[in-house]
């Protein structure tokens, strides 16, 4: 059964690859791409990890004499491959665990009629392959945590290193998929506090104490002695920024001092000038920004934002609600690095409709985006779930989504953009797994629960 998902999730998602052809590539891709060629320097900001993973492929094309774009589109079928992977081993996780055909076939259907689906799995960039594993993780958890017999896995040798290897992909694939492992750490020893389970205490607090510290090494020490982590400090004060910004377009009240120490990063003019509410990349990419000033000052910078936050409270909490509005507010969405059919090709490279060509026939209106979902709809779906399926059985089945949580958390607090789906798009794929927990048996026995609704 997981061969045939597999495979015919590859077949279902193929012509939209062959439609854009080789992969959707933006301004982030191609960064990555000057750094797996030796052009630019390698960096943390698009993670080290991908970067490498683009060096591998280039290997792979060089050896095998490929053109560039035959190296792209090898991208696009690994990622895809990826993708496959995961929502087989969803699928297939359903069907070993009783759920009826139908369920199992809605499930389906979501992953393969979901033409959005299909836009990200060819849109080649960080967000897709870090989406598959980070959903790969999901879903170990999802079998970790169906029963209380299951989570005694937790102390077998193979799951142990299966949940060590994905719990590294999804904290170096992308910069704030750390975040989510850590918050997830923490609410595991919790867990099982509460419980008062001693034994899987000690095991889940050993692993925990290994994998916490080994990824703090790798991404503190060993990426700021290779030269990894030189990030401007303005890609993480992205809400402070907008903050300070919404507080002073409103006349909010800022101090002499204070504004010295702004006007240093930006001169108030420019900050009336470039001020949008909604991205801060106007006030970070503007010529007058100092980004070296806030780097060099960055605890100045924190000292100052506190005092203007603490004495304008009101207008900090609504710079804040309007500089991540797209994660809250489900009645809200815009075309914003929302995945679309007349989104690629916007870069040096170009798109081309295989399929087309060779048949006289476009499929591109199949992929065309008729409705804007609000990426905080799935968040709060997530959310919603959590709280019931721990109301219906008081036990761990709501854990496989605590690591989405810590996604969209990092969203509220850090966005550069009040509206990326991409950003919270393993939200997207968890919908299924979250009904699929909603509806699970409140009895603890599952091996006798066969043919779920």
């Amino acid at each position: 059964m997981f061969f045939a998902f597999f495979v015919g999730l590859f077949l279902v998602w193929l012509p939209c690859l062959l439609t854009f052809y080789p992969g959707g590539i933006f301004s982030d891709t191609t960064n990555t791409i000057a750094m797996a060629k030796g052009a630019t320097p390698i960096d943390n900001h698009n993670p080290v990890l991908y970067t490498r993973v683009w060096q591998v492929l280039y290997a792979i094309g060089g050896a095998l004499k490929f053109n560039e774009y035959q190296i792209f589109f090898s991208c696009t079928i690994f990622q895809t491959i990826l993708m496959a992977l995961a929502v087989s081993y969803f699928l297939y996780s359903l069907y070993r665990k009783g759920f009826s055909k139908f369920i199992i076939l809605i499930s389906t259907l979501y992953y393969g009629a979901f033409n959005l689906i299909h836009l990200y799995v060819a849109s080649i960039w960080k967000d897709t392959p870090f989406s598959a594993v980070f959903f790969c993780f999901s879903v170990l958890l999802f079998n970790i945590f169906w029963d209380n017999n299951s989570e005694k896995k937790l102390m077998d040798a193979k799951v142990i290193i299966i949940y060590s290897v994905l719990a590294y992909l999804i904290s170096f694939s992308r910069n704030n998929g750390i975040y989510a492992f850590f918050l997830f750490t923490f609410a595991l020893l919790c867990y099982f506090i509460i419980k008062k389970d001693k034994k899987l205490f000690r095991y889940s607090l050993v692993i925990s104490i290994v994998l916490v510290m080994a990824f703090s090494i790798i991404r503190g020490p060993v990426y700021n002695y290779l030269g990894y982590n030189s990030d401007d400090k303005v890609e993480s004060y992205g809400i402070p920024i907008q903050q300070i910004c919404y507080i002073i377009e409103n006349d909010g009240n800022v101090s002499k001092s204070e504004k010295e120490v702004i006007n240093n990063i930006m001169p108030f003019d420019e900050i009336h000038k470039s001020y949008c509410p909604l991205i801060v990349d106007k006030i970070k990419w503007n010529p007058a920004f100092d980004k070296n000033y806030l780097n060099d000052h960055n605890r100045l910078f924190l000292r100052t934002y506190l005092k203007i936050v603490v004495k304008n409270p009101v207008k900090a909490i609504k710079g804040m609600a309007l500089a991540n509005e797209g994660f809250w507010d489900i009645s809200r969405q815009t075309y914003d690095a929302y995945v679309n059919n007349t989104m690629f090709g916007i870069t040096e490279y170009k798109n081309f409709d295989l399929i087309n060509e060779k048949l006289g026939v476009s499929l591109k209106e199949l992929y065309s985006i008729k409705h804007l979902f609000s990426s905080a709809l799935f968040a709060w779906i997530v959310l919603g779930t959590i709280v019931i399926s721990y109301r219906r059985r008081k036990g761990g089945v709501f854990m496989p989504l605590i690591p989405a949580m810590g996604i969209w958390i990092t969203m509220i607090i850090a966005t550069p953009l009040a509206y990326s789906l991409r950003y919270v798009f393993p939200l997207v794929l968890m919908i299924p797994e979250c009904i699929a927990i909603m509806i699970a048996p409140i009895n603890s026995d599952r091996d006798v629960a066969r043919n779920i609704l």
